[in-house]
């Protein structure tokens, strides 16, 4: 009975860790955020808590983000990370609806393992001390940062591969993007906050990864048309799901602790502000997108 359950331990470390890199691919940096939500409230990282209880992971999300926008990241960080480490693989749409009705059981034998679910709040003591949310903060922000980097990067080079309204809309979200990221690093600066872009955890073939690849093919040249389409509509998409906009709804949150009420006033203004701008990147990523491939020809991918 001690070596099952030992077995059984070190499988669940082994489930969370794959747990917690299907996350950063999908979401660096936010992940580091709702590590500090599960940590408050269950006492452990959120890839063990979605692992032991994945409709407590999802309660947490539907909590910090809203119904919609909750449902929306569960996909990419509740439902495809089960799904992969499933025996077998399952579907992701399967596994989300399990998710939803509660059916925890149900998943953990998808996965193989018997666990306990945490009790709430067990763990708020420990990650209340604020420099251990400032460190975690930091991580979130060093993404945050990095990824609107690599956004303004890739917007502004592809200025110079379309022609009329595209390129202007381009330009529009690169320089906004700059922006972003400057008032961000900015506002980390002023409350002592460490940014380093070398601490967002990057994994092989994750988000930001796909990013800096798609950077590093754009800086030897405009793409084929067929190429372009699929990295027009991979931002597009991620624009919507991952953008800025959720990391600003848990900096809110994070900031009302640190600052005074004057200060917290201006930037909650100012990540309202951000957020609003991000809805408004997708809105016109994907606007571009239906434009540039309504069968209209133009040089080289058409505008």
């Amino acid at each position: 009975m001690h070596s099952s359950k030992v077995t059984t331990e070190s499988n669940i470390h082994e489930l969370a860790e794959r747990i917690q890199r299907e996350i950063c691919r999908y979401a660096p940096g936010l992940a580091t955020i709702l590590n500090v939500h599960s940590w408050k409230r269950y006492g452990v990282d959120f890839a063990r808590l979605l692992l032991v209880s994945p409709s407590k992971a999802y309660k947490l999300l539907i909590d910090v983000y809203g119904n919609d926008r909750g449902r929306l990241l569960a996909e990419s960080v509740v439902a495809k990370p089960l799904a992969t480490v499933a025996r077998p693989k399952q579907s992701y749409r399967v596994v989300l609806r399990l998710v939803e009705e509660g059916k925890d059981e149900e998943i953990h034998r998808m996965l193989g393992i018997r666990v306990q679910a945490p009790n709430s709040r067990r763990g708020r003591k420990a990650a209340g001390a604020l420099a251990h949310e400032g460190i975690t903060l930091g991580e979130a922000l060093s993404c945050a940062v990095l990824i609107e980097k690599l956004f303004a990067s890739i917007y502004r080079k592809f200025t110079v591969c379309v022609t009329g309204m595209a390129g202007t809309v381009f330009t529009y979200i690169a320089d906004e993007s700059v922006i972003h990221s400057k008032i961000l690093a900015s506002i980390a600066v002023s409350l002592g906050i460490i940014v380093d872009e070398n601490i967002c955890p990057i994994e092989p073939g994750g988000f930001v990864d796909r990013l800096r690849e798609i950077d590093r093919q754009l800086a030897r040249g405009c793409l084929e048309k067929d190429e372009f389409s699929k990295v027009l509509c991979f931002l597009a998409s991620k624009e919507e799901i991952l953008g800025e906009e959720d990391y600003m709804r848990v900096l809110v949150r994070e900031l009302r602790k640190v600052v005074d009420d004057k200060t917290f006033d201006m930037l909650e203004a100012v990540l309202a502000s951000i957020a609003h701008d991000e809805k408004n990147h997708a809105v016109m990523v994907r606007r571009v997108y239906e434009r540039l491939y309504s069968g209209k020809p133009a040089s080289p991918y058409g505008t």
